[in-house]
């Protein structure tokens, strides 16, 4: 068996370790309290723990099978529409259209640069 000191006793050590660290510090006014009775170590007495309590033994059965579910068919629906119309005319006009004009715009700007870099030039004298 192992020795288990008293509670009381680790509180007077306790106390005891309090007292010198305070010894330092100035007194408190504390009202004397008595000294906690002494206990021999014999007169500590540890009991066994209690034996654990039995469980019943349940008898491990399968759970229950399952009810078998047929799927169940869906009616024949009408083919779903597409919900996006055939020409998206904010793409188109935002987007696409804008695209077009510009590289039109550039093709014209290259055709007129080489047709005038070819053209000749009059004499300014």
């Amino acid at each position: 068996m192992r020795h288990v000191p008293h509670p009381s006793r680790r509180m007077a050590k306790r106390d005891t370790n309090r007292s010198t660290s305070a010894a330092s510090a100035p007194p408190a006014a504390a009202p004397e309290q008595p000294a906690p009775p002494q206990i021999t170590p014999e007169e500590i007495t540890i009991s066994p723990a209690p034996p654990p309590i039995p469980v019943a033994a349940e008898e491990i059965t399968a759970p229950p099978p399952l009810p078998s579910t047929k799927p169940v068919p869906r009616p024949a629906s009408e083919p779903v529409r597409p919900l996006v119309p055939a020409i998206n005319w904010e793409q188109f006009m935002g987007v696409k259209l804008l695209a077009w004009i510009g590289g039109l715009a550039a093709f014209l700007a290259v055709a007129f640069l080489v047709k005038y870099s070819f053209e000749p030039k009059p004499d300014l004298a």
